[in-house]
């Protein structure tokens, strides 16, 4: 289940926080796109960003993210995407 908290701040974005459990995601108020998310999972809290929306045959999907999970914090560049290639054979 997860519910609107209304509206935070989240990486320095006015964001819709869904707030769920164990997680909170935040969507940008200006964009609707998702801006990121905070989960907590056997005590350890992990926060993800996501930025950078490009088009890609009609979706908009983040070309970078980063992971901060105390002791380390990496940052992701998605050079490309592949969508819906799969074929009736790639289920048999």
């Amino acid at each position: 289940d997860f519910q609107v908290a209304g509206i935070e701040n989240f990486n320095n974005e006015a964001c819709y926080a869904l707030k769920g459990k164990n997680s909170t995601s935040y969507y940008s108020v200006k964009m609707g796109l998702k801006t990121g998310e905070v989960k907590t999972t056997l005590g350890q809290t992990v926060t993800v960003k996501f930025g950078d929306y490009k088009e890609v045959n009609g979706i908009k999907l983040p070309y970078q993210f980063s992971q901060e999970a105390e002791p380390m914090n990496m940052d992701f560049t998605v050079k490309s995407y592949d969508l819906n290639k799969a074929t009736d054979a790639d289920f048999k």
